[in-house]
C-alpha cells in the first residue's frame, strides 16, 4: 500500500462535503468505526430531503421515488443564450459534471481529475506562456505543505500541495492517473451554483466568471502538456481532437446557462 507522510501538520480536508452516499459520508467523512444503524441512515436521509437548492431537482427526485416514467428534465425553460449555453456546458463540462445532479463522470473520463484548483498553481515556463492560472489567495498558499511520498518499489519522492484531497485518504500516488489520488477530488453539486458562491473545495473562486476561467485556463494547460496527437479523455470528445475547451466566445452563454441551473 502506498502511504503519505507529511512534512507538517496535515489539516483537515474540505473535500468529502460532496458525498450523498450515506454510508461512506459517516465512514469517510465522520470515521466512524461501525457500520451507522439502519435508524440513523433513514433519519438523515429524511433531512436531507428537505435540503434541496432546486425545485426542480426536488421534482425529479420525488419522480424517481415515484418511479415516474419519463422523469422530468430538471433543466427550467431556457432562451436562447441559455440553450447555446447547455451545449457548451454538455460538450466542456459534462464529462466530469454530468447526469441529473451534474455529479456524475461520463466515460471513458476517469471519476476523479485534477482540476489544479490546489496551491502551489502550476506557472507555464514557456517564453510566451501557453495558460495563466489566477494567482492561490494568500490564505490558501500559506496552507501549502511538502509530502514525501513512499512508492511501491521503495523510493521516495516530494509534492507540495495546499491539499492533496483523495491521496490523503486512499494512499494511492505516484501511478498511472486511474491510481494517482494526487488533488483528486469529488465532482461537487451544480443545481442551485448561482447562489452557492464562493466556488471550488477551497473556495478559491468568488464568482463563476472566476470558474469559468479557471477552467478556459485549464483546458489551456491540458493542451499545451500532451502531445498534439494524442489528446487525454477530459480534453476531447472523439479521441483525436482537443475540443472540449469552452471558446472565448462561448464564455457568456456556459455563464447564463449556470445561471440558471
Amino acid at each position: 500500500m502506498l502511504w503519505l507522510k507529511a512534512f507538517h501538520v496535515v489539516s483537515v480536508v474540505s473535500w468529502f462535503a460532496g458525498l450523498l452516499y450515506l454510508p461512506r459520508l459517516f465512514v469517510y467523512h465522520a470515521q466512524i468505526q461501525n457500520a451507522p444503524p439502519q435508524p440513523l441512515l433513514d433519519d438523515v436521509s429524511s433531512f436531507q430531503r428537505v435540503l434541496f437548492t432546486n425545485s426542480r431537482v426536488r421534482a425529479l427526485s420525488e419522480a424517481i421515488s415515484r418511479g415516474t416514467t419519463p422523469l422530468p428534465d430538471p433543466d427550467p425553460p431556457l432562451n436562447t443564450l441559455e440553450q447555446q449555453g447547455k451545449v457548451v456546458f454538455q460538450r466542456a463540462c459534462g464529462q466530469c459534471h454530468g447526469g441529473p445532479g451534474q455529479t456524475t463522470a461520463q466515460a471513458p473520463v476517469p471519476r476523479f481529475e485534477d482540476i489544479l484548483t490546489q496551491c502551489p498553481r502550476p506557472v507555464d515556463a514557456a517564453l510566451t506562456p501557453r495558460w495563466a492560472f489566477a494567482a492561490c489567495p494568500p490564505r490558501l498558499a500559506r496552507n501549502a505543505r511538502t509530502y514525501e511520498i513512499k512508492l511501491i518499489d521503495g523510493s521516495t519522492a516530494r509534492r507540495v500541495s495546499s491539499d492533496p484531497g483523495r491521496a490523503l485518504l486512499t494512499g494511492f500516488v505516484g501511478g498511472p492517473a486511474p491510481l494517482d489520488d494526487w488533488n483528486k477530488l469529488d465532482p461537487r453539486p451544480l443545481r442551485g451554483i448561482s447562489k452557492t458562491a464562493p466556488y471550488f473545495h477551497n473556495n478559491s473562486a468568488a464568482s463563476l466568471e472566476e470558474v469559468v476561467d479557471h477552467y478556459m485556463q485549464f483546458f489551456k494547460r491540458v493542451q499545451a502538456v500532451n502531445p498534439p496527437n494524442a489528446p487525454p479523455p477530459v480534453a476531447t470528445t472523439d479521441g483525436l481532437h482537443y475540443d472540449r475547451q469552452p471558446l472565448p466566445e462561448e464564455r457568456e452563454a456556459l455563464l447564463a446557462f449556470l445561471r440558471k441551473l
